[in-house]
C-alpha cells in the first residue's frame, strides 16, 4: 500500500508540474499577444467615456486623430462633476475645478494663470 501511495504521489507531482508549466506558457503567450494587439490599435477617434466601478460616469470627452479635443468632463464616484477641461487638438486650453457641491473653486487658463474662488457662491 505504501509503495502504491508513493508511486501515485510521484505521478501527481509530475502531472502538476506539467500543468503548471503549460499554464505559465499560456500566460506568457497571452501577455505577448495582448501587447501586440495594443500596438496595433488605431488612435482613439470620437466620443470617449470611462465608467466608475459603481456604474457612474467617470469622464467623458472627444478624441480627434488620437488627441483630446473639445470639452472633457470628469466626475467623482458620486456623480458630481469635479473638473472640466477644454482641449484643442491635444493642447490644453483651460481647466475648471469644482468642489463637492459642484461650485467653481479654481480655474487655470492656457498660460497657467490660476484664479481661486471661495466656492460658496457668494
Amino acid at each position: 500500500m505504501f509503495v502504491i501511495l508513493n508511486a501515485f504521489r510521484a505521478f501527481m507531482i509530475k502531472y502538476l508540474k506539467i500543468i503548471l508549466t503549460a499554464f505559465l506558457l499560456l500566460q506568457c503567450f497571452y501577455a505577448f499577444e495582448l501587447q501586440s494587439l495594443k500596438a496595433e490599435l488605431p488612435p482613439p477617434i470620437g466620443t470617449h467615456r470611462v465608467i466608475h466601478a459603481n456604474g457612474r460616469i467617470a469622464e467623458t470627452g472627444h478624441y480627434k486623430n488620437g488627441l483630446k479635443h473639445r470639452i472633457w468632463h470628469y466626475y467623482n464616484a458620486n456623480g458630481v462633476r469635479v473638473k472640466r477641461e477644454k482641449w484643442l487638438d491635444g493642447t490644453l486650453i483651460w481647466q475648471v475645478f469644482y468642489n463637492e457641491r459642484g461650485r467653481t473653486i479654481r480655474t487655470i487658463d492656457k498660460y497657467g494663470n490660476v484664479k481661486e474662488f471661495s466656492g460658496c457662491g457668494c
